[in-house]
């Protein structure tokens, strides 16, 4: 039989053969054709990442050739022995899930490679079948593992050559792996965001002269900036809490996911506006909030972990997958994440027809000025955060549907609260108004807790392998269609109902929000009863079912 390598390789200290001849199909001319195409998930490429040239630990290091997935695991020195005990490590981690993941594994011609029985010999005993199928390179062509190469390289970020590797922590090697997997989506999403955010401040520097110019800068910087921003928060960081949701934290994240829109617009409303200041300096606002989400996304190089249990799910070319997103066919087969979207659509349409004009409200319709408007907003929306800590033990134990009918019911109460208060009821000389600070506060109450729960509620329903697509379709129900619907009525309620005056300066007829937006905002957002009413049947159904199941 012609042999890629017909020596045996001796142990020097126990006198073993520790390389075996290799016969000819097990050369990389042999390989399955779905390895080489990189159209089927599960083949892989191995090297090893050395430290020191003398004796120490070094990384051994897998890199699947379709989604460019790295695993990285530390082995005590650079022996062949090593290595296959590495391999019964992931082995043993994946159980059954081994056989489907790692198809083939291709390696250089390593003498440490070359003891390829072993490799594909699974520490279970019981098996008899090969646990993968080992290839080899060719001799000097290192782009024949060309992603390993890669991936090997941002290792050397971390672990220059000559890093003795021995003292390096396994939190340290897990770390790298996580940062490998992620970073593309949400860190350097964050980074660029970032660096746009102050590029779009820069716009204001163009000549006002160049109208077309400044028009089409302004509108390209502000695409660009929202493309990044939507690609490291929408598409990466929600996707990634998706991913790390349990039963014991899925409270936790609802409470995080749900506090930081609260916390973006009291930023947004204090903070922009002392960093504006009295000078109207908008290029200082947006160095700052720029520099900030880039400390952030460099951050989470660092910092964020993948869960253990994800796969990753590539079906057919990056624009078929893209026009999947498009197909809600798998979407509405799933009655009880359909009608919780249906539900959160509702109640968004109805937070949309009044929550942006607050400030407005606020300011010119009860006389405050526009630094007490920040302050009677503020608090009371920080105070209604606190909210999500008692409301996080309830989403832990699945009771989604007792949080989004309180979280209704005391909205409700909130606004209907607010909508009596006019001007000559209250002393704008005075900052505290106990009805204005208590409705302000219900209100937020209500909208952390339903976003909370209902962000958890739907992630528990997506399907595991169209998590990040399924992610989209929230942002329809929970950004677009509210934003689109709420607006519209929001804006029809403030000119039949509001209050109007003519702006001496322009002379134009101007309108003003009163109570009114609060009413019609509680009347549709008591209509959300009605979806969730639904949404309880076949939550109930799925619940039985999943007892029957574990029973």
């Amino acid at each position: 039989t012609d042999m890629i390598y017909k020596k045996e390789y001796k142990d020097k200290n126990k006198d073993k053969t520790i390389c075996e001849k290799v016969p000819a199909e097990k050369s990389i001319d042999y390989r399955p054709e779905e390895a080489n195409t990189r159209e089927e998930y599960g083949h892989w490429e191995g090297d090893l990442v050395i430290g020191t040239k003398k004796r120490g630990s070094v990384l051994f290091t897998l890199t699947e050739r379709k989604t460019r997935e790295e695993i990285i695991v530390k082995i005590a020195g650079k022996k062949a022995e090593y290595v296959a005990q590495a391999l019964d490590l992931i082995e043993r981690k994946y159980k059954g899930m081994f056989y489907n993941k790692f198809k083939t594994i291709t390696f250089d011609n390593g003498g440490e490679f070359r003891n390829w029985k072993s490799l594909e010999k699974s520490y279970d005993n019981r098996r008899k079948k090969p646990r993968t199928q080992v290839y080899y390179a060719h001799p000097y062509r290192s782009g024949e593992r060309g992603s390993n190469e890669n991936a090997n390289r941002l290792i050397r970020r971390f672990i220059p050559k000559g890093v003795d590797i021995t003292p390096i922590s396994e939190e340290f090697i897990q770390k790298i792996e996580d940062w490998i997997n992620n970073y593309p989506i949400i860190s350097i999403g964050y980074i660029l965001w970032g660096v746009f955010t102050i590029g779009f401040g820069l716009t204001e520097f163009i000549s006002k002269d160049l109208y077309l110019v400044a028009g089409i800068s302004v509108v390209l910087a502000d695409t660009v900036m929202s493309f990044f921003g939507s690609m490291g928060n929408d598409a990466g960081f929600n996707t990634w809490t998706t991913d790390i949701l349990t039963d014991k934290n899925r409270g936790q994240i609802g409470a995080a996911l749900a506090t930081q829109p609260v916390l973006g617009t009291i930023l947004g409303t204090v903070v922009g506006g002392l960093l504006v200041g009295e000078d109207n300096n908008y290029m200082r606002l947006f160095i700052v909030m720029g520099v900030f989400v880039i400390i952030f996304g460099i951050i989470s190089l660092l910092f964020l972990s993948k869960a253990d249990d994800v796969e990753p799910s590539k079906r057919g070319t990056f624009f078929q997958q893209f026009i999947s997103v498009f197909n809600f066919k798998k979407f509405f087969e799933l009655k009880e994440l359909v009608w919780v979207n249906i539900t959160v659509a509702v109640f968004f349409i109805g937070f949309n027809v009044y929550f942006a004009y607050i400030g407005n409200y606020i300011i010119y319709y009860l006389g405050y000025t526009a630094d007490q408007m920040g302050i009677i907003e503020a608090v009371p929306l920080v105070l209604s955060m606190l909210t999500a800590i008692p409301a996080s033990k309830l989403i832990n134990k699945n009771k989604h549907v007792v949080v989004s009918i309180f979280s209704i019911i005391i909205n409700v109460i909130g606004l209907i609260i607010i909508y009596p208060v006019t001007p000559d009821m209250i002393d704008n000389t005075k900052l505290f108004d106990f009805r204005l600070w208590l409705g302000i506060f219900l209100v937020g109450v209500g909208y952390v807790t339903i976003l909370q729960t209902t962000k958890v509620w739907t992630k528990q329903l997506y399907p595991k392998d169209s998590k990040g697509q399924f992610e989209g379709i929230w942002i329809l129900f929970f950004v677009l269609i509210p934003m689109i619907g709420g607006s519209f009525i929001g804006e029809a309620v403030v000119k039949t109902s509001g209050e109007v005056f003519q702006n001496v300066t322009s002379g134009q007829m101007e309108y003003i929000p009163n109570g009114n937006i609060f009413l019609v905002g509680s009347i549709i957002i008591a209509l959300t009863i009605i979806p969730l009413l639904v949404t309880m049947k076949y939550n109930k159904k799925r619940v039985a079912e999943e007892s029957n199941s574990e029973v």
